[in-house]
């Protein structure tokens, strides 16, 4: 049965634990007990589990053998992007409202994948073993903040060196994992939180919310690219042609060498040369130009992208500030010379709180198409990596 206070732990626990971590022991036992463990044979055993690694994210026995508070850095956090439609579902305000107090002590898991989730509610080690990840930290003070464009925020706790380097490099994506009911138009309806996954963001790993981002707190980066890939398929069948027009040049000149130095040998004539050395220079040419107009086309591309980019930004800022165009084309220039301080600029924090159920299973992590890894890098830039 769920605790009414510390005052009702059973005394085993009351003994082991200082006043702090019996406070994280109750929350995480009646959150589990009432949501994730709702309906289980085993009931109180689940979030006996769950609620004891909790305490391990934030306390840890010392030589004395006494449970002593972890002194670990914290992040702000946008965990979720919210009213927007994301891998075909709708993640509206109300959905998150209602139970984002639950968020609190959530598990940070280092991995490259999601562990599964029903898995990690009934046995956390055999999940973690599955995708040989790590409990890191967890979820402190979870909030929406409606100024703006509405966000799921928090703090995350982190004691591992690993995960701090990723952070404070601008390498470390995050990735919510949760269950919850969805209607018939695909909304999602009430969130039971399950984990939040941190993992190292590649051309493989990216995440399918591109608005969650670790506000890095510690020697914070900012890296700008310049230029990007804007269709890998494309580069690399061009790539792969150049290749073979490479090789066959290479032949040919070969066959130039062989002809000069053993001209009587070969007997071949001046004429066969000449035709031979003209196909290699149009090769050479034609190679230039399909390069040429590849590289417009991508500068092209990049201009688009670009603008497309300024409007999904501005979509999120309050229309008083951008329904001037001469307010509007300022902001821009403030978001093109230092998308750090732009972004530090417009985000901003409230607080609220609520409760749990449960239902489908959300994974934010996918493998990247070629336009999330450009959009990715580019919104990287655009918030700073901050």
């Amino acid at each position: 049965m769920p605790y009414d206070t510390i005052a009702d732990l059973p005394d085993a626990i009351k003994t082991a634990l200082p006043d702090g971590g019996q406070d994280v022991f109750l929350s995480a036992f009646n959150s589990a007990y009432d949501g994730t463990c709702n309906g289980k044979d085993d009931q109180e055993a689940c979030a006996n589990k769950i609620a004891w690694s909790a305490v391990k994210q934030s306390y840890e026995k010392d030589a004395d053998d006494k449970w002593t508070e972890i002194k670990q850095k914290q992040h702000d956090v946008i965990l979720q992007t919210l009213n927007r439609e994301i891998d075909g579902h709708c993640f509206g305000v109300p959905a998150f409202e209602e139970t984002v107090g639950n968020w609190e002590g959530i598990p940070l898991v280092f991995a490259n994948e999601h562990p599964n989730m029903n898995l990690f509610s009934e046995d956390p080690n055999a999940a973690l073993e599955n995708v040989n990840g790590e409990i890191v930290g967890n979820v402190k003070s979870p909030y929406i903040a409606t100024d703006g464009h509405p966000r799921l925020m928090s703090k995350l706790t982190n004691s591992n060196s690993e995960v701090a380097t990723l952070i404070n490099d601008g390498q470390a994506s995050i990735s919510t994992g949760f269950f919850a009911t969805v209607d018939d138009t695909k909304t999602i309806m009430t969130v039971v939180p399950n984990h939040v996954l941190v993992f190292k963001e590649d051309a493989q790993n990216m995440p399918k919310d591109h608005g969650a981002f670790i506000l890095n707190k510690h020697e914070s980066t900012c890296q700008i690219i310049d230029k990007e890939v804007l269709n890998m398929e494309e580069t690399k069948e061009l790539s792969k042609e150049i290749a073979m027009a490479n090789k066959q040049i290479g032949d040919m000149t070969s066959q130039l060498e062989i002809a000069n130095k053993e001209n009587d040998g070969l007997k071949a004539s001046v004429a066969e040369k000449g035709e031979l050395l003209e196909v290699a220079n149009k090769t050479i040419a034609d190679n230039k130009t399909r390069l040429e107009e590849f590289e417009q086309k991508e500068a092209d591309a990049l201009v688009v992208k670009r603008n497309e980019q300024w409007d999904t930004i501005k979509s999120g800022i309050p229309v008083g500030l951008t329904h001037k165009q001469e307010d509007a084309d300022a902001l821009r220039k403030e978001w093109e010379t230092d998308p750090c301080a732009f972004s530090a600029k417009l985000v901003g924090f409230e607080q609220k709180a609520a409760t749990p159920p449960s239902g489908n299973e959300f994974a934010g992590l996918s493998d990247a198409d070629a336009e999330d890894m450009a959009f990715i890098s580019e919104m990287n830039k655009t918030l700073g990596k901050v």
